[in-house]
């Protein structure tokens, strides 16, 4: 178990840490860096579809890979907004 929320957290930096290199160099577009997180939700939820249309061994081991996939795409997500949250503020502090 402490093996897999360990990947668990490696999923979510890793995804956090593309999010964050897109969001550095592609600033003008803001778009740009929700894409990991919005994929990583698009392809958990279609494992979790597969997973409950077959069934075994087959079904848990969806199941799993959709939930280290959803980690990811809630880690690059909560990775995005935060730096959102900070450039604004920074904007916001540096235009008084």
């Amino acid at each position: 178990m402490d093996r897999f929320l360990i990947g668990m957290l490696v999923a979510a930096f890793v995804i956090a840490l593309i999010s964050w290199g897109l969001a550095h160099f592609v600033s003008h577009r803001r778009w740009v860096s929700y894409l990991p997180a919005g994929l990583m939700l698009v392809l958990g939820l279609h494992q979790v579809a597969v997973a409950r249309a077959v069934g075994g061994f087959e079904a848990l081991a969806r199941g799993l890979l959709a939930v280290l996939i959803l980690s990811g795409a809630i880690g690059g997500a909560i990775a995005v907004v935060s730096l959102d949250v900070c450039r604004r503020r920074a904007r916001r502090h540096s235009s008084r």
